[in-house]
């Protein structure tokens, strides 16, 4: 139809309308059926007609009152635009109603309020640079086909799209929403796109994108609330301004949340999030209240270079791979408080470990700052750090064992103290050494014994016999205290219980030196040598028990 056929028929009222309508999709259903209707770009001569009777054509024409098409339905194409040198429709829109192809909004002026509400366009929408300069309602409106472009659109007032559905790509690149914007439980099953967007307040509280969601460069003068939201693709939210709250609570991120450069002015909350794939807040600037506490990092976090100029917390936030800290810079360290961190790190991640420690280090965690230390440590393994040495390279003039000593030292500290973390460690090793030795001491002791035996490791027997567990110099049964208070004494290095005690304990297991003036106690050369080899293996598990206390109690 044309423009004054259009107007004619609207006048009549909805029934008249519908009744046309009705009777313009039966036709077209016949023509598919009869295989007449052609839906390539050119169409013949039958779907053009058609195509141009369906059309509904308000162009340039201005409403001077309320209008209500609450319930209409439009069978083809229906063209709302302003003709050259108009500047829109006039007053509000009550449009309830089904676009069963394309809706023409573009450069369209609502001056009064318009509800969309549970309205259905089933071929596209167009309301690029349109202007709502009353309050917008499209709560509930299905968009089912096509493309739906509010590119560059104004609202100046409160708009809503409540529970609405976008089954095709939403454009609202470049849009302004002065006021409130409410996408809450909005479904977008393809494309969403609100880059450059400029918001007041903006909710999208349970929000779904199921596939790429992109707010880079957006502006957010109000608040911005995205609790519970359902990322499924990538977010992007790179170099967007967040002037007051921002508050991501509970958010699933299933492909990359991508922040870089983004400026949060006021408090970013991102309690209780999920970040399925990468996290991305690379150069982020946060100048007010900033949490992540109970925050999940399934991938890398990457925070390189990030500021932060207020109080940051990654309380309880779990990550499974080391988070990139990397030239970071916090007024205050960040709190990691009962945050969970990989038990085995990844090779190659020890820069990442080591800017953790300094934060640690600055926050004064010394329980953070050990385990961080430890990790860097395990992380070069295999990467800097070489478990053999590798010949051939000095055919090619390079390292031969780069990193081979603390590769092994490293595997030592672990091993005896968990990198000077447990006081437990060390003093189980120290036992378990202490015995061997005094085992050994046991052992050297039935050679002198009358007659003597050869040494067995425990196992003496001669003719069926078992010698008694006697002392060489007189008949106490003392042999096995002597020997373990020998190793205890040396293995406390500096010695226990006196001189006399020691002698006393020489004497029980291998007797007098009747060579040496005064009878002295003999000590055979073997069992001096393997005290030299115990106090020389002991002292390092003393120095790591030391080193454990103090770390435990912070002790300066």
């Amino acid at each position: 139809m044309n423009k004054g056929e259009t107007l004619a028929l609207f006048a009549q009222g909805k029934n008249v309308w519908n009744a046309w309508a009705e009777q313009k999709l039966a036709e077209r259903k016949a023509l598919e059926e009869d295989g007449f209707w052609d839906a390539s770009g050119d169409g013949n001569s039958v779907t053009l007609r058609w195509i141009s009777d369906a059309r509904a054509d308000f162009t340039g024409h201005i409403f001077t009152e309320l209008t209500d098409f609450s319930g209409f339905v439009f069978p083809g194409e229906a063209d709302f635009r302003p003709t050259e040198g108009e500047d829109g429709t006039g007053a509000g829109f009550n449009i309830r109603t089904r676009f069963e192809e394309v809706s023409l909004f573009e450069a369209v002026t609502f001056s009064g309020d318009a509800w969309f509400n549970a309205a259905t366009f089933s071929a596209g929408a167009e309301f690029k640079n349109a202007r709502f300069l009353g309050k917008t309602w499209f709560d509930d409106a299905s968009f089912l086909g096509g493309t739906f472009f509010f590119s560059e659109a104004t609202f100046s007032l409160d708009v809503s799209f409540d529970g609405a559905m976008f089954a095709g790509p939403a454009l609202f690149a470049q849009a302004t929403f002065l006021k409130t914007a409410r996408f809450r439980q909005t479904k977008f099953s393809m494309d969403a796109w609100f880059n450059a967007a400029t918001f007041g307040n903006a909710h999208f509280q349970g929000t779904t994108f199921s596939l790429e969601a992109r707010f880079d460069g957006a502006a957010f003068t109000g608040n911005a609330y995205f609790n519970a939201v359902t990322f499924s693709r990538r977010a992007d939210f790179e170099m967007s301004i967040f002037s007051r709250l921002a508050s991501f609570n509970k958010v699933t991120f299933l492909g990359d949340g991508r922040f870089e450069r983004a400026t949060f002015s006021g408090n970013a909350m991102f309690d209780y999030a999920t970040f399925m794939s990468l996290a991305q807040f690379d150069l982020a600037l946060f100048e007010g209240f900033s949490t992540f506490e109970n925050a999940r990092f399934k991938l890398v976090a990457g925070f390189v270079a990030v500021k932060g100029e207020s109080f940051f917390s990654l309380r309880n936030a779990t990550f499974y791979y080391a988070p990139n800290f990397e030239q970071a810079h916090f007024a205050e360290a960040p709190t990691f408080d009962a945050s969970h961190f990989p038990d085995e790190p990844a090779p190659g991640e020890a820069v990442r470990w080591r800017a953790l420690k300094r934060l640690a280090v600055q926050g004064q965690d010394h329980e953070r700052e050990q385990l961080f230390f430890a990790q860097e440590i395990k992380s070069l393994r295999g990467e800097t750090d070489w478990l053999l040495p590798r010949p051939l390279n000095l055919l090619r003039g390079r390292p031969v064992w780069r990193g081979g000593a603390r590769y092994w030292l490293g595997l030592f500290y672990e091993w005896s103290s968990d990198f000077g973390r447990s006081m437990a460690r060390p003093v189980v090793w120290w036992g378990v050494l202490t015995t061997a030795f005094a085992l050994v001491y046991l052992d050297q002791h039935f050679q002198f014994k009358n007659p003597p035996y050869a040494s067995r490791l425990m196992v003496w027997r001669a003719n069926d016999y078992t010698p008694p567990l006697e002392c060489v110099t007189g008949k106490t049964s003392a042999p096995l205290a002597s020997a373990f208070y020998l190793a205890v004494s040396k293995g406390l290095v500096a010695g226990f219980g006196g001189s006399d005690k020691l002698a006393s304990a020489h004497y029980c297991l291998y007797g007098a030196d009747v060579e040496m003036p005064s009878s002295q106690p003999r000590i055979p050369d073997n069992v001096a040598f393997a005290g030299i080899g115990q106090a020389l293996l002991s002292a390092p598990l003393i120095f790591l028990f030391l080193l454990a206390v103090r770390n435990h109690f912070r002790i300066k």
